[in-house]
């Protein structure tokens, strides 16, 4: 019986619990906890102790001195990333001590690696946002078994069309799978491309993570909640602190309330009748940055080089995520309209309307990359990623050059063929469901997408075998 190990993934988890309850016949699946509030849920649903690795109860093992150069050696082996990269790719290890972040690496590491050893693991489930989940990646590859991480396709997207798929690693580079299309395959990128193009639909997640910035009626039971979380699972490391938590909700407050006086953004009025070129931001922290585009994590710093490099008599839109309003204070954004040629878009502004008019679509590894190349528009990433083969290139905001603006932006945008074979290969290799927080939406928490879910994982493990 192949041996499954899911690793907790917030709210997610509980597509993964599901699975088990349908699929516990067929397969014999694992866990590994990164907190003490989880250990406790899954006991609940009945997953017994032995079959989970809690590492919050392994943070405080003592590793010697050789057991720490040895590991950090093997990590930086299996992973190409230096030890210092990988705790840089956390968004919570990155704030404390250097030190105590690597033993925490180390910690997970090996613990994970004992694991599947002893439980003889086949394949591995997750996404890999936390150090935990980069680290099963790594022993993964160490003792030659899978790590995907489950996500969705972004496009198609919604209902009607919304597909997940596995990736190998945690770069989301490349999707997992060989089958070749189909002539439905075919059928399904055609209906679709024709829908995308009249409706430009936004995706899933856009509205329920789109929410206004105020000050909200549970803050007092939040505040209280994670007050009583930092004496109870205080080894959980994928919770920021209490500190961290208060102040980034007030900086944004505050924020939000400055752009009302001292408003930032401009109109996309501002930009008619003019050659530019879109560059999309991205909210952070996220994964789509700090681990996928780990070189990018001063988004400000990468997007300033970038400008310098744009040549003269193109102008550049540059918008925020909407789900990042008040994110970025007014510095921010008045750092990049120290240069003449720049425009800072309205986060609300249709991003569709942006991608219309832009000669380019930019950004470092974003969602709007593809939508934009699927418009039938050029776009490009900072990094390569799993829908890279329909963007005219890859360009390191750091190093590139004008005439290597210049070359792109002379290149042909895909045609129409090219986007149907691309999604034809996502309609084969992809199934159908949205993997999404399910305490967001009641469209992914609903009966059918957890139906989907649960039939897409049984369709691949079984493909997979």
């Amino acid at each position: 019986m192949k041996k499954i190990l899911f690793l907790v993934t917030a709210n997610k988890t509980n597509f993964f619990i599901e699975i088990e309850k349908k699929l516990s016949k067929s397969y014999d699946f694992f866990w590994v906890t990164p907190s003490e509030t989880w250990f406790q849920k899954l006991l609940d649903f009945g997953i017994k102790e032995n079959r989970i690795l809690h590492l919050g109860k392994r943070i405080s093992i003592n590793i010697n001195s050789n057991e720490y150069v040895n590991s950090i050696k093997e990590i930086e082996k299996f992973s190409s990333l230096t030890i210092n990269q990988i705790v840089s790719m956390d968004r919570v290890l990155k704030e404390k001590n250097i030190k105590k972040s690597k033993e925490i690496v180390i910690s997970n590491y090996l613990a994970i690696s004992d694991f599947i050893i002893q439980n003889s693991i086949d394949v591995i489930f997750s996404e890999q946002t936390w150090n935990f989940e980069i680290m099963a990646t790594i022993a993964a590859k160490k003792n030659k078994i899978k790590s995907f991480h489950v996500d969705g396709v972004k496009v198609p997207d919604g209902e009607e069309f919304g597909r997940f798929a596995f990736f190998e690693g945690f770069y989301i580079d490349k999707i997992y799978g060989t089958v070749k299309p189909k002539s439905e395959d075919y059928l399904f990128a055609e209906n679709f491309l024709s829908f995308y193009r009249n409706k430009e639909p936004n995706t899933s997640y856009y509205k329920p993570f789109n929410k206004k910035v105020a000050i909200k009626k549970n803050w007092l039971l939040k505040f209280l909640r994670h007050l009583y979380l930092l004496i109870y699972d205080r080894h959980d490391y994928t919770r920021r602190s209490l500190i961290s938590i208060v102040v980034y909700n007030l900086s944004r407050l505050k924020n939000y309330i400055l752009y009302r006086f001292h408003n930032p953004f401009d109109s996309i009025e501002k930009l008619d009748n003019k050659k530019f070129i879109f560059i999309a931001l991205h909210k952070q922290p996220d994964s789509s940055v700090y681990v996928c585009a780990s070189d990018y994590i001063d988004q400000l710093a990468a997007i300033e080089a970038l400008i310098k490099k744009i040549p003269f008599g193109i102008f550049i839109a540059i918008k925020d995520s909407p789900h990042a309003i008040g994110d970025n204070n007014l510095s921010f954004y008045k750092r990049l309209k120290k240069f003449e040629n720049v425009y800072v878009i309205k986060p609300l502004e249709s991003t569709f309307k942006l991608i219309r008019n832009s000669e380019c679509v930019i950004s470092i590894g974003g969602t709007v990359s593809l939508e934009s190349a699927i418009s039938g528009k050029r776009s490009a990433t900072a990094v390569k990623k799993f829908f890279s083969d329909l963007c005219i290139d890859e360009i390191d905001f750091y190093t590139t050059t004008s005439e290597k603006i210049t070359q792109i932006l002379s290149n042909k945008p895909p045609s129409d063929k090219k986007i149907i074979d691309y999604l034809a290969m996502i309609h084969a290799n992809s199934y159908k469901g949205m993997f999404y927080d399910p305490t967001t939406s009641k469209s992914f928490s609903s009966d059918a997408n957890i139906a989907n879910i649960v039939k897409g994982f049984e369709s691949f493990l079984n493909e997979s075998s």
